[in-house]
């Protein structure tokens, strides 16, 4: 079973809390005065007795609008403050567990190296002896397709992975066999 981790949630910072909980607030009252637009819009619809509309209705109607603008201008500015306040927060929880991360990868990248060197070693084994004209049939065909042989392509997913763990400091050079390097053009 994966080991998990113990980390802050959004939840836990109250900037991020307060944020979201003022976006929810101003989201109602956005709700309440669409609503109330369109029952002072009715109000004029029904009033057929008129040839023109109610100047009163027709005022209200113009400050509720109005002020719906004012306060969809505001949902904005508070979408931006909460987009702000969760990057802040993610940023401490990732750093947070940063360390615990850097680990699982480097155990994953040596294993996966390890994994390779065996996959190497089979698919050796098997070469080296249909180059002596044995017949390997009464050997079991077990491989993986992402490792072994073609894996040291230059552009093959194993070189990738390794050049993104050197460059993010996962692994280092002498983890990774010399040969291997100067298959995948990786130098310095």
């Amino acid at each position: 079973m994966p080991a998990t981790i113990t980390a802050r949630k959004l939840a836990d910072f109250p900037a991020y809390q307060a944020a979201e909980a003022e976006l929810l607030r101003l989201k109602g009252t956005e709700a309440a005065a669409t609503l109330a637009i369109r029952q002072t819009e009715e109000l004029l619809r029904q009033d057929t007795n008129r040839a023109l509309p109610d100047p009163k209705v027709s005022a209200e109607l113009r400050q509720q609008r109005e002020e719906l603008a004012t306060l969809q201008r505001a949902i904005g500015e508070q979408e931006q403050a909460c987009s702000t306040a969760r990057m802040e927060a993610s940023r401490e929880i990732c750093a947070s567990v940063k360390p615990q991360l850097d680990e699982a990868q480097r155990q994953m990248a040596l294993a996966l190296l390890a994994c390779n060197k065996a996959a190497l070693t089979a698919s050796n084994i098997r070469d080296q002896l249909g180059g002596d004209d044995v017949s390997t049939s009464y050997l079991p065909a077990v491989w993986f397709p992402e490792i072994g042989q073609g894996t040291l392509d230059p552009s093959s997913m194993m070189s990738t992975f390794v050049r993104e763990c050197l460059a993010h400091r996962l692994l280092s050079r002498n983890e990774v066999p010399a040969d291997w390097l100067l298959q995948w053009g990786i130098r310095g």
